[in-house]
């Protein structure tokens, strides 16, 4: 049975991005935090995730058990963070209700309590009324926090981007830099967080990684933006190919 071209191409877009990735990425070496993510597949909404540590120019040690996780209902798809981007065709795009894969930086923690114990440096945001995280793409503020600085959300386009307060699982919650500033996007997909799952992980994100609230506060508690921490989301698959080229924990 003959192929046809647009299967053809297809295939040769995943073989040349398998090669790109393999030959011109690792982690920094100033990593010596990794938020490691794992699913089965790329169709999975389900996986485990673990912290692991390195002393400078030291291996990878694991410091949790597996921690079990849910993300996007649809599972994933590539994103854009530090690891080399695929085609446009493998990328995630908005409301596609996939997670990201790649490489991704930490931003700040947002939670609806007035303060939260996190290690000097990382950032934490008391989530009011006033704070937006804005998903509309044809906005200058794409995939990014804004403050209305007190001010109740008056415009529909502002309630819309309100951090649901009020809902539990939106109650702590960590950045994870896709398609973030200063390289953000437009469509690419907006508002990846680790936060807490709703009914005990029964069902999937709409593209965060979340998981039981002890282990999300545990995550925000542990990362250090001194060690200059990063997340890893990968099928199994993928990260079996790029553990060894990408020194991977």
């Amino acid at each position: 049975m003959i192929k046809s071209p647009s299967i053809l191409l297809l295939l040769a877009l995943l073989l040349t991005c398998g090669v790109a990735a393999a030959e011109d990425f690792h982690l920094p070496d100033n990593c010596r935090q990794t938020i490691l993510c794992l699913a089965p597949d790329w169709q999975s909404s389900a996986g485990t995730f673990s912290l692991w540590s390195r002393s400078e120019g030291g291996t990878w040690r694991r410091e949790t058990l597996d921690i079990p996780m849910r993300l996007g209902e649809k599972g994933l798809a590539w994103g854009r963070g530090l690891s080399p981007e695929p085609p446009l065709e493998l990328q995630k795009k908005e409301g596609d209700w996939k997670a990201p894969a790649g490489v991704f930086e930490i931003g700040a923690a947002f939670g609806y309590a007035k303060d939260f114990p996190v290690k000097k440096g990382q950032s934490y945001i008391q989530v009011k009324p006033g704070e937006l995280w804005i998903a509309d793409p044809t906005s200058s503020y794409y995939n990014q926090h804004l403050s209305l600085h007190g001010r109740e959300p008056e415009t529909d386009w502002e309630k819309r981007g309100q951090m649901r307060l009020g809902d539990p699982s939106h109650s702590l919650k960590l950045f994870i830099a896709h398609n973030a500033p200063p390289n953000v996007r437009p469509g690419a997909g907006s508002a990846i967080f680790f936060h807490i799952w709703r009914e005990k992980g029964a069902i999937p994100s709409s593209g965060c990684i979340v998981s039981e609230r002890s282990a999300i506060e545990h995550l925000v508690e542990w990362v250090d933006p001194s060690k200059h921490p990063l997340c890893v989301i990968l099928p199994m698959p993928e990260y079996k190919k790029l553990k060894i080229p990408w020194q991977l924990p």
